[in-house]
């Protein structure tokens, strides 16, 4: 585990990812502040010792805001980062997956569970089987401001909150070492990036209908701005 951010930052964006979750807007929207691309900046040279080489952030995001409930909240279920084998010819993954704690989070709040590589009965030949053993996964609590990242490769999912758990808020990056535009300065490409989330995790993330319906108009709206001739 890395400390990324100050605690300050840390404790904003959980409030600011609080405020969005009560209003009933998916939490990605988070990504149109400077402040969350503030963290992905932070994370870069932490990502440039680990990988050995230059790091880029890609445009894969998300963020999470999880409260408890009687029915026993929850992350998102078992999945890989991506499908293929990330590795480059001396073996090092090209691809991570970058996950920070805004919150305090433990087993207790639905901390991430990951299964290591040497465990994984299906990797590398078999990335798409996503059915493990739940036993051969290792919990990983991380205070807040604190990241974890694993090869993109690796089978993981979010725990499960006890019912009487503090709220557990968190956000992720992919991180790659393949050269990437740099992340989304205006709104309107934010808000392209937030819309792109939604439709792409719809179904892991349980995203409401009413927003992947805003998500393909507004897509189709930009589409349709880009082809419009000039005058």
């Amino acid at each position: 585990m890395i400390e990324v951010i100050p605690q300050e930052l840390a404790a904003s964006l959980a409030r600011a990812l609080g405020r969005i979750s009560d209003e009933g807007i998916p939490t990605p929207f988070l990504f149109v502040y400077d402040q969350a691309w503030e963290v992905a900046q932070r994370l870069r040279p932490a990502f440039d010792a680990l990988m050995g080489a230059p790091t880029y952030v890609l445009p894969d995001v998300w963020a999470w805001f999880l409260r408890s409930k009687a029915g026993g909240a929850g992350g998102w279920a078992p999945h890989r980062g991506v499908r293929y084998d990330v590795r480059d010819a001396q073996g090092a993954p090209t691809l991570m997956n970058a996950w920070i704690a805004l919150t305090d989070v433990t087993e207790a709040n639905a901390c991430m569970y990951v299964v290591p590589l040497p465990k994984d009965p299906s990797y590398p030949g078999a990335l798409d089987a996503v059915d493990v053993d739940p036993s051969l996964a290792t919990p990983l609590p991380v205070p807040a401001g604190g990241l974890v990242a694993w090869n993109a490769n690796v089978l993981h999912w979010g725990g499960r909150m006890q019912s009487d758990a503090p709220p557990r808020a968190s956000l992720s990056f992919s991180i790659a070492t393949a050269r990437e535009p740099p992340p989304p300065a205006s709104f309107d490409a934010r808000l392209d990036l937030v819309a792109e989330m939604l439709l792409t995790y719809k179904d892991i993330a349980r995203v409401d209908a009413a927003w992947i319906e805003w998500a393909s108009l507004w897509r189709g709206l930009r589409t349709a701005q880009t082809l419009r001739p000039s005058s």
